[in-house]
């Protein structure tokens, strides 16, 4: 957590890991998948304040493109990976309810396609593994 593109990679790759194992248990595969539908089934505060970020994240990247603040990018980097760390930490995402692991897997791929967008807009790489 000190180094901040250690945790911001680290976030990503923990989804990553994630969808390994969902692929390996269940025959899912959340790159493959169509989650959007299960969206809905996201009730838990600490999971709708993450979706709320990654939603606001387009705009982060608007206002860091034309106003040349490319560091707006890195603090919301970081502010995602602390709110998917602590919800990663809180809630298991492989339940017995397959629409509520559906719809965390759902809120997984939108950390991973905002990290990974974000960390390729600062020059990092995105890792799968660490």
């Amino acid at each position: 957590a000190e180094n901040p593109v250690f945790y911001v990679q680290y976030a990503h790759a923990r989804v990553r890991g994630v969808f390994r194992e969902v692929r390996q248990r269940f025959g899912i595969d959340p790159d493959k998948e169509s989650l959007t539908e299960y969206v809905n089934h996201m009730k838990d505060q600490q999971g709708l304040e993450l979706m709320k970020k990654l939603l606001f994240f387009k705009d982060t990247l608007k206002d860091a493109v034309l106003n040349l603040y490319p560091h707006l990018i890195v603090y919301d980097l970081l502010e995602i990976s602390k709110l998917f760390h602590n919800y990663y930490n809180h809630h298991r995402v492989m339940v017995e309810d397959r629409n509520l692991m559906m719809g965390r897997l759902s809120l997984l791929k939108g950390v991973e396609i905002g990290l990974k967008v974000g960390l390729r807009l600062i020059g990092v790489n995105a890792p799968e593994r660490m």
